[in-house]
């Protein structure tokens, strides 16, 4: 069909027409879609293929592959339009159009034809002679179309067998629209139909086909004027698939009726006239602002019962409200974000604590301890980020907004907050709208060190260079001030990683300035104790460029922790390794870790004979099996481990305290990396054995259980 819709090929088009509809009749509108390669296009629906198809096979022809394709793909639109429009020019192209169905029998396209006939005949005008000539039958049988929407109908409910109904039930909903009493109830079911459940729940029911409810739902609609029983048919299917009721009925609407003829209908679906705005929000149809102003007394009813999804919609179609309705729909607002957020925690003392946080109790300023009972991990924020950013546009950054923003970057990694501040096309604008953030943070006086810390967790959790770079401008702007430098060396000690390395950075720039440079420098030189790696590399880069501080560097080498040691090392290697070779010496002559001493003898050139490497392993052994550490790893030693042997040339096995010790620095280490100190215990081990042990280590302790104390 591809290559037949080729534009080169228009000339034998109304041949392959023809032959489609020889072969399947109506139904060939569904495989006859010129110059478009997918069925469901919109091209489908166009006037110049209609047209084609009247040139070719007549008028109702091309009717009834329209009539055929909204009852297979009942979306309404374009297709119904045009029928509508034929059932007010020229009935006879829809008579002819119910006898050329293909398969009347089993498709929906007679009741399609026979909804457009209804909606086009008024019972209080239209002559007898008139429903004769549109329905084809006497004025004494002239309702028969009518019944076999009501079979149709029948059928309906009888396929909701396969939900669940009993026979019972199917029975008593059949009698009920035959009745025709639509000011009754729809009779109860074992299985309750929407107009059985809760308010917020009535969408969630689907207990019939959707094709069939979507196409016969519309026909019904248009028969609700001509026969009661047609009311309760209503009723009934949307009952069983409120859903599909109404987006048929809001699809097929013929445009010239007005959103008005909805008002007859509203007693006919479960709650009305909120429902009715509800789905509007769910569905956003094509006349959702009609429905909105038309039905606007009952929004604020619609919102209670709306869930996320439907809420952020209807509130994007709200006109601006005003004054008291202004505030009390910003404080519904306010306790539906509330909700979402207290319900993505699962635990009711974390509930209770983000419910009073969000109800603006306690201090905005004390949030980290307010929150601190809260661990900091991924949660799913359902449609937040959406909702939030649609208050943030409204209420702008007020204390609420932040209260929402700090709780998900201190309980929730940042969650959710992405959207709020890069939802803009301009970076000016996002810029703007970082900084008004960050002001409303400082106003609210919450701390620098907790702005900093959730700016930076905003930082690890947007991956977008753009965003990551927002957050660093916002942080160098408002932070990395000659004032602000007691509350910036406050973070680069005690804040996170990412913030540590955020203020590092920020003093290493106040350093250039004379009024803060001695600040600045005492600051970092206090951060060279952070065991960080990462913060660690940033240091010593950050050293290197300070030549002039070499005091604080030598003092260093004596520092009784050895990560400042190991780090003063590396700094005075990176300035010149020959003007420090004395001090160097010196630090070697006196250093206990084996780790340190590898690493300056390395710098120094100098090769240690086997018996000092031997007796520098010996006591990293002891010190790391200090504190009789050896009694947790036992559970291992007791097993069968592959022997491991030293790398000299007897190759001598290992003793069990160096097997021990290699263990022990590994469970000490903490977590998932390489322990330096293990390293240096295995430096004369071979290694084909190390990987034999390592394997062996871990089958042991899958074995045993693989408890996270012995990882």
């Amino acid at each position: 069909m591809n290559k037949l819709a080729a534009p080169e090929q228009e000339k034998i088009q109304a041949k392959v027409l023809k032959l489609l509809w020889a072969i399947g009749g109506s139904t060939a509108g569904f495989v006859a879609l010129f110059n478009c390669p997918y069925i469901n296009d919109r091209y489908a629906a166009t006037d110049s293929v209609f047209n084609q198809r009247c040139e070719v096979l007549g008028s109702a022809a091309a009717a009834v592959m329209d009539a055929e394709y909204a009852a297979a793909v009942p979306t309404g639109f374009d297709q119904t339009a045009r029928l509508h429009r034929l059932a007010v020019s020229d009935l006879d192209v829809l008579t002819e159009a119910r006898n050329l169905i293909a398969d009347p029998k089993t498709s929906m396209a007679d009741a399609v034809l026979t909804g457009v006939l209804l909606a086009a005949a008024d019972p209080a005008k239209e002559k007898p002679c008139l429903l004769e000539k549109l329905f084809g039958m006497s004025s004494t049988s002239q309702w028969a179309k009518v019944e076999r929407l009501l079979a149709r109908t029948d059928d309906i409910v009888e396929s909701a067998s396969g939900s669940g109904l009993s026979s019972g039930d199917i029975g008593n909903l059949k009698c009920y629209i035959h009745a025709g009493d639509s000011s009754a109830p729809v009779p109860d079911t074992k299985i309750p139909t929407a107009w059985q459940l809760p308010e917020q729940d009535i969408f969630n029911c689907r207990l019939a086909d959707r094709t069939a409810v979507k196409c016969m739902a519309a026909s019904v609609m248009f028969g609700l004027r001509h026969d009661n029983r047609m009311a309760c048919a209503l009723r009934v299917l949307a009952g069983l698939n409120l859903c599909d009721v109404l987006q048929s009925i809001l699809n097929f609407l013929p445009r010239e009726w007005g959103i008005s003829f909805l008002d007859t209908l509203l007693p006919h679906i479960p709650g009305g006239a909120v429902t009715v705005l509800r789905f509007a929000a769910k569905d956003l149809t094509r006349r959702d602002k009609e429905i909105i102003q038309r039905y606007y007394e009952n929004v604020d009813t619609a919102l209670q019962y709306c869930n996320s999804n439907e809420y952020i919609n209807l509130c994007q179609l709200l006109p601006p409200a005003k004054n008291k309705d202004h505030d009390a729909r910003m404080e519904q607002l306010r306790n539906h974000i509330s909700a979402i957020y207290k319900n993505s925690f699962t635990q009711g003392v974390q509930q209770t604590i983000v419910h009073n946080y969000l109800s603006r109790q306690g201090n905005f300023a004390d949030s980290v301890n307010i929150l601190k009972p809260i661990r900091n991990e991924y949660r799913y924020l359902s449609n937040l980020q959406s909702i939030l950013n649609d208050y943030k546009k409204i209420a702008g950054w007020d204390e609420f907004a932040c209260r929402c923003i700090v709780l998900s970057a201190l309980t929730c990694m940042g969650y959710g907050t992405f959207t709020s501040f890069t939802s803009y096309t301009l970076p000016a604008e996002e810029k703007r709208n970082m900084d008004a953030f960050v002001n409303a943070l400082i106003v609210g006086e919450l701390p620098t060190r907790d702005c900093i810390t959730v700016l930076t967790s905003l930082y690890d959790n947007w991956y977008q260079d753009n965003a990551e770079k927002l957050i660093e401008e916002a942080i160098q702007e408002h932070f990395i001030t000659p004032a602000g430098l007691d509350a910036l060396s406050d973070v680069a000690l005690n804040g996170s990683a990412t913030a540590r390395i955020m203020a590092i950075k920020g003093l290493d720039s106040l350093a250039a300035h004379p009024e803060c440079a001695e600040g600045a420098r005492k600051a970092l030189i206090l951060c060279a104790a952070d065991t960080s790696k990462q913060v660690q590399e940033l240091l010593a880069e950050r050293y290197i460029r300070h030549p002039d501080w070499e005091q604080d560097y030598l003092d260093m080498l004596s520092s009784k922790k050895t990560a400042v040691r190991s780090l003063a090392v590396r700094i005075l290697a990176g300035i010149d390794t020959e003007k420090y070779r004395t001090a160097l010496e010196g630090a070697l002559t006196a250093e206990k870790n084996a780790k340190v001493t590898a690493q300056i003898s390395a710098l120094l050139g100098l090769s240690d004979v086997t018996d000092a490497n031997e007796q520098t392993t010996a006591n990293l052994i002891a010190q790391t099996l200090k504190g009789g550490k050896k009694r947790k790893v036992q559970w291992l030693l007791d097993q069968p481990l592959p022997v491991v042997h030293r790398t000299d040339e007897a190759k001598t096995p290992a003793s069990e305290n160096q097997i021990a010790a290699l263990f022990v620095a590994y469970a000490d280490l903490g977590r998932i990396d390489r322990s330096d100190t293990a390293t240096a215990i295995a430096a004369d081990l071979d290694k084909k054995d190390l990987e034999a042990l390592a394997c062996e280590v871990w089958e042991l302790w899958f074995k045993a259980g693989a408890q996270s104390k012995t990882k």
